[in-house]
């Protein structure tokens, strides 16, 4: 009896141990992944939702497949989005502060402001000139895909890894 009571106390301790780490990867942002392409290799990947995309080879990726069928090898890109330095400099403050589990003390843009919009480029995939998001190509380029429809005529939603 003494031995069942040792093993369940022994499972609770680790399972609680095991929730613990888990949302402490949660709170820190590796639980939330987003995509990020590789131009140079044409390599789509996942990466952690705060990471700032680090060179202009490498971008984040906006992702898109046939709602609600599971049939995810037939998602693709929508386009590409990069972020000029400005923007760059507030997210990468953020996501140092964020790991410390410090507070941020700046403003932090709403993605919809236009600081954000008029720091963030996009483009499509193997097209060489970024447009201002906060543009009118911009908005085409960052818009177009929800006319997209899947091979039963589904519309596309937004796809996370």
């Amino acid at each position: 009896m003494k031995a069942v009571c040792a093993f369940v106390l022994a499972f609770v301790g680790v399972s609680l141990l095991v929730v613990a780490v888990m949302r402490a990867r949660q709170d820190r942002g590796e639980g939330v992944k987003v995509w990020f392409y590789d131009e140079r290799s044409g390599r789509l990947y996942a990466e952690a939702g705060d990471v700032v995309p680090p060179e202009k080879d490498r971008v984040r990726a906006v992702v898109v497949a046939p709602a609600a069928d599971g049939r995810q090898q037939e998602r693709k890109i929508a386009y590409l989005e990069m972020f000029g330095p400005p923007l760059k400099k507030v997210l990468e403050s953020i996501r140092v502060a964020h790991r410390a589990r410090t507070a941020y003390a700046g403003n932090i843009p709403a993605r919809n402001s236009l600081f954000f919009r008029t720091n963030a480029l996009v483009r499509r995939v193997g097209e060489t000139n970024w447009v201002m998001a906060d543009s009118a190509e911009g908005r085409k380029i960052m818009t177009e895909w929800r006319a997209w429809r899947g091979r039963d005529g589904q519309p596309w939603e937004v796809s996370v890894p």
